[in-house]
């Protein structure tokens, strides 16, 4: 089955003027800004381009140690082994992190053409502080990184005066929408598409604001048939469903495992009853919650990782039993009020699985086991 890694082979040496842009290019640019780009000096304006960016991963000692992913590193031989991309220049990469304030936010800007410009918006890292930000994302309205996303994107109207295409996978995809809609009103007409790839979408009340509505058909958004990720919140009609090879929710979110055929993905008609089961479940707890009730449960989870000194979700397994069971202690030493308010949203979210089962058949708790 042929990935995006098999899409640089095939079409690697031509240049978007023989093969105009498509859905697969703009999913390598979203992936693009997961590398370590903040290893290297490019506000010195010593990196200029994809290929000087190349140039300097390959010469990295640590390599291995700053991707986020290890097929990152197949990502960038393959890249650096065409022409499709290596020549394309690189405007500016802004990188911020800071756990105190719980922001992980970055973004690079590449021009595909004279006039035409991909502002590429980083997803999730596996960093704690990443993945808490994603659970605000259900919690307040706007978080910081969709702030900075926007910010960001007005600050380009001083610097380039041609069109845009956003994008981005998982969060990233969630800033790219956040961005292109609650961006400037000048600005925004420049905004030729936006692509969301698995990324959350919003509650129901932000999406019927004027200034997402004005965006909305500009937006292209795709997930995995077993989808989670993208599927939360509300999404606006029309997402394309693409075949994943992987059979886990979870391996399905990551765009390797996405299949392409020629310079489009293979596209299914619908996700599966899986994916419809656990949206309507996970939807219906975040509904039943008010803002303070789901402020606390996210406050409260991650100070038991915190204090169990978790760096990242990867440690969180049955596996690793001396980080789980640091977990444990964490949770028992919690006071009791918000012990009791953790096992109580977790009691919710349960009832809301059971409440929801009925709706897929009797098989439906069987749905979350199906491959």
């Amino acid at each position: 089955m042929a990935n995006y890694m098999d899409y640089l082979f095939w079409r690697g040496d031509l240049t978007f003027d023989q093969a105009p842009f498509n859905e697969i290019d703009s999913a390598i640019l979203a992936e693009i800004s997961y590398l370590p780009f903040e290893y290297l000096d490019i506000d010195a304006h010593e990196i200029s381009s994809i290929r000087e960016a190349l140039t300097g991963f390959l010469e990295m000692e640590d390599l291995e140690d700053a991707v986020t992913a290890p097929y990152h590193i197949d990502l960038i031989k393959a890249l650096a082994s065409g022409q499709r991309f290596i020549d394309l220049p690189i405007l500016e990469f802004r990188n911020i992190f800071d756990e105190s304030h719980v922001v992980q936010f970055t973004v690079i800007t590449i021009q595909l053409a004279p006039e035409v410009y991909y502002v590429s918006f980083r997803g999730t890292n596996h960093t704690l502080t990443g993945w808490q930000e994603d659970f605000n994302l259900g919690v307040e309205f706007p978080v910081l990184s969709q702030k900075l996303a926007a910010i960001y994107l007005n600050g380009l109207t001083t610097k380039i005066a041609g069109n845009l295409i956003l994008g981005g996978h998982s969060k990233g995809g969630n800033l790219a929408v956040y961005a292109g809609a609650f961006c400037k009103p000048g600005l925004q007409k420049r905004i030729r598409e936006i692509y969301n790839f698995d990324g959350p979408g919003f509650e129901s009340w932000i999406m019927a604001q004027p200034a997402y509505l004005q965006i909305e058909d500009r937006i292209r958004t795709f997930v995995p048939q077993d989808s989670i990720i993208g599927m939360l919140l509300e999404q606006a009609e029309g997402y394309q469903v693409v075949h994943s090879t992987e059979s886990g929710t979870l391996a399905q979110h990551l765009m390797t495992s996405w299949e392409v055929e020629r310079d489009h993905f293979i596209k299914l008609e619908s996700v599966t009853q899986k994916s419809l089961f656990l949206d309507a479940a996970i939807t219906e707890w975040i509904r039943r919650m008010d803002y303070e009730q789901r402020k606390t449960f996210v406050e409260v989870l991650f100070s038991i990782f915190k204090d169990a000194d978790v760096q990242s979700l990867s440690e969180i397994s049955p596996k690793r039993i001396r980080q789980m069971l640091s977990i444990i202690k964490s949770y028992r030493s919690l006071d009791h009020d918000n012990r009791e308010h953790m096992g109580d949203t977790i009691i919710a979210l349960f009832r809301c699985v059971r409440e929801e089962a009925p709706a897929f058949g009797m098989g439906g708790f069987r749905l979350l086991w199906r491959k």
